[in-house]
C-alpha cells in the first residue's frame, strides 16, 4: 500500500433514508457471528457495489429511479434576480410572505423537472431531489444511501451490524472508504412530535402525521457514528414552527431550543441542526438543506462559501443574522448581501458541540475556533 491511498481521504457521506421496500439495504448485506471483530473485504466491496453511489445516475440506476420524461420550466413562471427585490416588497406590503425560493435562468442556461405524470412519492421525490442537490456541490462525492428508515434498525443485530461496518471503513489505515459526515433523516421539532402538520408549500393541503419518532433508534445511530468521529447533519420536519418564515420573522430561539433539547436527550453534541428547508417551486416540495451543507463540506467548502443553490425569496432579517453573526449556530444558508451575487452562501456551519466559547466549526478538519 503506498502512502498516497493511506493518507488519501475520501470525500464520503452516508445517508440515512428509505427509498425502497424492494431494494437492498445496508444491513441485509451484513453477515455477523459472534466473534466478528470487523467486516470482510468481501462484505465490503458487496456494500461498495451495491450502496455507493458517486452521481445521480447511480442513485437512480440503482433504486429504479426512472425519470426519463423531462419538461422545461417555461421562464415566465419565474422571476429574474434583477426583479427580486421589488416583488419580495410587494409581497411584504401585502402581507403575503411566503417560505419558498425562486430558481433563476441565465439566457443560455434552464432548469429541468420530471414530468407529472412519472409516478413517485411526493418523498422519494424530495430525496431525489437531496440527493441531485448533494451532487451539484462538487467533484468526487460519494453517497452510502443505507435504504434504512429508523424502523428498520430495530431488526435483529442492527445496532452491531452497523457499528462493525463504520469500525471497519472508519479505522482502517486505507481511508479511502472512510465516512466523514452523516445526512439523517428529518427528525421533528420536539414540540411537535406527537401530532406534526406538514408544510411542504404555501398553499398546498397540509399533511397530518401522527407517529411517535424513535428516539432510541435515532440515540444508538448517533453513538455509533460520534464514536468513529462522523459529523451528523439533520434537518428538521417542515412544520410550521421549523419553516422559514417562521425563522426570519422570530429569530432562531426556538429552533436552537429545540435542537439543544434534542442533543441532550440523544446524549450527542456531535450534531448540527441544517435550517432552514428550501423549495422547488415547480412541484411544490422542499429540498432539504442538509444535503447542501454536506455536498459543500465535503467538496471542502468553508463558511461564507457560495452554494450552487440560487437566492432565495424569502431573505432572513437583520435580527436573524446578527443572531448568528454573535454567536453562529448549526448550519445556515442565507441569502448574500451582494446584488451580483446569484447565490446562497453558507453563512456558518458549526455542531452543537461547545469549545472555547464558541460552537465548534465542521467546515474543516481540526478546526480551531
Amino acid at each position: 500500500m503506498t502512502r498516497d491511498t493511506m493518507t488519501k481521504r475520501s470525500n464520503r457521506a452516508i445517508l440515512f433514508a428509505k427509498i425502497s421496500d424492494k431494494k437492498t439495504d445496508l444491513l441485509s448485506l451484513i453477515t455477523v457471528s459472534e466473534n466478528s471483530l470487523a467486516l470482510s473485504d468481501e462484505q465490503i466491496r458487496f456494500i461498495e457495489e451495491k450502496l455507493v453511489i458517486h452521481s445521480l445516475k447511480e442513485f437512480e440506476s440503482i433504486f429504479n429511479l426512472n425519470y426519463s420524461q423531462w419538461k422545461e420550466i417555461a421562464s415566465e413562471k419565474t422571476e429574474t434576480l434583477k426583479n427580486v427585490a421589488d416583488y419580495y416588497n410587494v409581497m411584504k406590503q401585502n402581507e403575503q410572505c411566503k417560505e419558498y425560493r425562486l430558481w433563476y435562468f441565465d439566457e443560455k442556461e434552464k432548469e429541468v423537472t420530471p414530468q407529472k405524470d412519472n409516478l413517485v412519492s411526493v418523498k422519494v421525490y424530495e430525496i431525489w431531489l437531496g440527493v441531485k442537490s448533494f451532487f451539484e456541490q462538487g467533484t468526487d462525492l460519494e453517497l452510502l444511501v443505507t435504504n434504512l428508515s429508523y424502523q428498520d434498525l430495530h431488526a435483529t443485530d442492527a445496532q452491531r451490524k452497523l457499528s462493525l461496518y463504520m469500525e471497519t471503513v472508519n479505522e482502517k489505515s486505507d481511508r479511502t472508504q472512510q465516512i466523514t459526515f452523516a445526512i439523517l433523516p428529518e427528525i421533528p421539532m420536539l414540540s411537535e412530535q406527537e401530532k406534526i402538520t406538514r408544510i411542504r408549500f404555501e398553499g398546498r393541503q397540509h399533511e397530518k402525521e401522527y407517529e411517535k419518532f424513535d428516539y432510541d433508534a435515532l440515540t444508538f445511530v448517533l453513538d455509533i457514528l460520534k464514536r468513529e468521529h462522523v459529523k451528523c447533519c439533520y434537518q428538521y420536519v417542515t412544520c410550521e414552527e421549523s419553516s422559514a418564515k417562521f425563522f426570519a420573522a422570530s429569530g432562531r430561539t426556538k429552533m436552537q431550543d429545540n435542537a439543544l433539547r434534542l442533543q441532550k436527550q440523544v446524549n450527542c453534541d456531535a450534531i448540527t441542526c441544517c435550517y432552514p428547508n428550501l423549495t422547488w417551486i415547480e412541484d411544490q416540495v422542499y429540498i432539504g438543506a442538509a444535503y447542501i451543507v454536506v455536498g459543500m463540506l465535503l467538496a471542502g467548502k468553508t463558511e461564507k462559501s457560495a452554494t450552487t443553490m440560487p437566492r432565495e425569496l424569502y431573505p432572513y432579517g437583520k435580527m436573524v443574522r446578527e443572531e448568528f453573526i454573535k454567536s453562529p449556530f448549526g448550519a445556515m444558508l442565507a441569502y448574500s448581501d451582494g446584488a451580483d451575487r446569484k447565490q446562497m452562501i453558507l453563512f456558518c456551519a458549526r455542531s452543537q458541540e461547545w469549545g472555547k466559547k464558541e460552537y465548534v466549526r465542521i467546515d474543516r478538519e481540526n478546526s480551531d475556533v
